[in-house]
């Protein structure tokens, strides 16, 4: 292939779309790329690297090349997805793509760093090795010369032509999806030998699926209660992590019970079963301010927002009377009025 000015500004064309898998464990990535002449895709935790995809013997820099592999358990701090570059040995390679995940989308111009790896790829064909690839760190830093699209070349076309919306997480290409390579380098430079890395921190990509914790402690099974007896007025001071409040107790709305709980492989056993909590309505309490919250249980983590106080439980014994065995409808249903009959207008 002859090379012209322009197309040393050209290298390798990238299109990732990421997305978290439904596992804690793992992140599922799809890509679509064109390169010239050869690419490999690594994901790096500090100096050691995984290779996730390597373009096939038969790949032509005009054909675009799709894929899909999982990064697992990242360590967020020290991940990163690398996009090795190298070709002839007679241009500086560099790419134009876009990376898209769940955390959100880097494209070419805007969040990828590249360097020069100082290691001769010795042509085409020479395809790093996994000890190779742990000696080239990832470009965290510089070097990158943004150059705009090659629309309309002669002979790269216009690539951005070869995606579509959904490679870009938009529905057309973004105006700063641009060539990039490392600072510019002759043609007769030794370095254009090289293999050229391009490195974007997975934080830029993937948002985690947060992990359920299993914290200890007793397990409640919570109540209504019918027929209490309101509590004579008495003002009481509570002070938890939200604040102070002056109160007024009311009725005995909710009875908690110390609970057993089988939850998949784990069992959590009562740690007293004499520690019941019977919980009031307020007849009176202070304001209090809402706070945006993070919640985490065996069940799922959540963020939520705490609102007015509800109700004050306290540690209470419990002895059984009887058991009613009357339908709880049926109850109710002595207790409700009737309903007025229909009025009919005459016609």
């Amino acid at each position: 292939m002859t090379y012209s000015k322009t197309r040393l500004l050209a290298g390798a064309t990238l299109a990732f779309a990421m997305m978290a898998a439904s596992s804690a464990q793992a992140q599922t990535v799809s890509g679509a790329v064109n390169a010239d002449n050869r690419y490999m895709v690594t994901v790096s935790q500090g100096s050691n690297n995984t290779i996730m995809h390597t373009a096939p013997v038969n790949y032509s820099w005009g054909s675009t090349d799709r894929f899909s592999f999982n990064i697992n358990s990242p360590d967020i701090k020290q991940c990163h997805v690398n996009v090795i570059v190298w070709g002839d040995g007679r241009v500086a390679e560099g790419f134009a793509g876009t990376l898209t995940g769940n955390g959100g989308t880097v494209y070419s111009g805007n969040g990828f760093n590249g360097k020069d790896s100082g290691m001769n790829a010795g042509g085409v064909s020479g395809v790093p090795s996994l000890s190779d690839l742990n000696i080239m760190s990832p470009a965290t830093s510089g070097g990158v010369t943004s150059t705009g699209l090659a629309s309309g070349h002669q002979v790269w076309g216009n690539v951005a032509n070869n995606y579509l919306g959904s490679d870009f997480g938009a529905s057309s290409v973004p105006s700063n999806f641009s060539w990039i390579r490392p600072a510019t380098l002759s043609p007769s430079d030794p370095r254009t030998k090289n293999y050229m890395v391009f490195s974007t921190p997975c934080a830029n990509l993937i948002k985690p699926k947060p992990v359920a914790v299993h914290m200890p402690g007793e397990h409640y099974q919570c109540y209504s209660l019918e027929k209490g007896d309101r509590l004579e007025k008495e003002e009481i001071t509570i002070r938890d992590q939200f604040g102070r409040s002056n109160a007024v107790l009311g009725t005995p709305r909710m009875l908690c019970n110390p609970s057993s709980k089988r939850h998949g492989d784990k069992e959590y056993r009562i740690e007293n079963e004499k520690r019941h909590l019977v919980c009031y309505d307020y007849v009176s309490q202070q304001d209090t301010r809402s706070h945006n919250l993070r919640i985490n249980n065996q069940f799922a983590p959540d963020e939520v927002v705490s609102t007015r106080r509800q109700m004050f439980c306290v540690p209470s014994s419990k002895e059984h009377i009887d058991r009613i065995t009357e339908p709880k409808e049926t109850r109710y249903e002595r207790t409700r009025p009737a309903r007025p009959a229909p009025h009919i207008q005459r016609r």
